[in-house]
């Protein structure tokens, strides 16, 4: 009977044992699948951050892709307008210098054709030059003088023999047909330029004026008013016009 107990105890610490290292061996297969899994876990997450790095940085090039044809042909349309604006100025500027060109080979005929002396004419030849060129050579406007000289289809070649036989601006203004009025009253130029009125209709035909650091004139017909800095800078220009060279 003892020893029949003592059996059973033996059986029963066998069995109990048998579990515990199975329970423990079973805890640990357990805890060695939840590392695998966790590593598992990050290693996903870290490739799921590098996909959608990936992508981002391929959806870069493919917009950079996707513009390149338009960004190629805004810098075609900009190179290209660039380059039209250039011809246009070149042409504009050739334009401008062959206009100036004929300007003077066909004053330089009529002047040529009438019967003076070689002498004079020489002399009107310079000085229709000299009235026909801006001493400013960046400057492409025609000096005030000349103008003036031509304003309401008047001629500049016809002017010339009477800018050489004047001894000042003032005479040679008259003797082309002007009118003098010195005055430093600007407000000519509002009522030349303003609105007409109704009971008051312009008394003049065509008109032209110029307002600068120089001073300002008005031309109304035959009529020329300007004030005593334009004056000054007319008759400065009358002094260039009329030098020869040496």
């Amino acid at each position: 009977m003892t020893t029949q107990i003592v059996l059973s105890a033996l059986e029963m610490l066998g069995i109990g044992a048998f579990i515990y290292w199975l329970i423990r061996g079973l805890q640990a297969k357990i805890s060695s699948l939840e590392r695998v899994v966790k590593v598992q876990n990050e290693t996903l997450e870290v490739m799921e951050r590098r996909v959608q790095e990936t992508e981002k940085v391929g959806n870069i090039y493919k917009k950079l892709l996707a513009d390149l044809p338009v960004d190629l042909d805004n810098y075609k349309a900009i190179v290209s307008k660039t380059k039209d604006e250039i011809i246009l100025e070149l042409k504009s500027a050739n334009e401008e210098k062959g206009r100036r060109i004929r300007e003077l080979k066909d004053a330089e005929e009529r002047i040529t054709t009438a019967s003076k002396s070689s002498q004079d004419l020489m002399q009107e030849l310079q000085v229709l030059k000299n009235l026909l060129t801006n001493p400013n050579k960046h400057d492409s406007r025609k000096r005030t003088l000349r103008e003036i000289a031509e304003f309401d289809d008047r001629r500049i070649e016809e002017a010339v023999p009477h800018l050489i036989k004047s001894g000042n601006v003032s005479e040679f203004l008259a003797r082309i047909g002007y009118n003098i009025t010195k005055t430093d009253d600007d407000s000519i130029l509002k009522d030349t330029f303003g609105e007409p009125k109704a009971e008051r209709p312009r008394p003049y035909q065509v008109a032209m004026a110029s307002l600068g650091e120089r001073g300002w004139y008005v031309v109304r017909d035959n009529q020329l008013f300007l004030n005593h800095r334009m004056l000054t800078a007319l008759e400065q220009e009358f002094i260039e016009v009329k030098t020869l060279p040496a």
